[in-house]
């Protein structure tokens, strides 16, 4: 193998790291929790046990925290369209 194709799986897989943090960030806002809590994956089984409850099955905040408004809460368009 060439290492080209070492070199594009190798920024593939930083691009895959790189967006599942991301969403993690984001997902534990929607909690109203920080970022920080991500390190609790350096306790081994755990941390990730923990963290897996976290993002997986607890429910987001319903009112808005100080990380923005819920996802739920974005208004939809209710204004009708003229059928022709």
């Amino acid at each position: 193998m060439n290492l080209h194709f070492f070199s594009l799986l190798w920024l593939g897989f930083v691009l895959v790291v790189w967006f599942a943090i991301m969403s993690s960030i984001r997902r534990l806002h929607d909690l109203g929790m920080t970022g920080w809590w991500l390190f609790l994956t350096w306790i081994p089984i755990i941390g990730s046990l923990i963290l897996t409850v976290l993002l997986g099955f607890v429910r987001g905040d319903k009112e808005p925290n100080k990380y923005g408004n819920p996802l739920n809460s974005v208004k939809k368009n209710t204004r009708k369209e003229n059928p022709r």
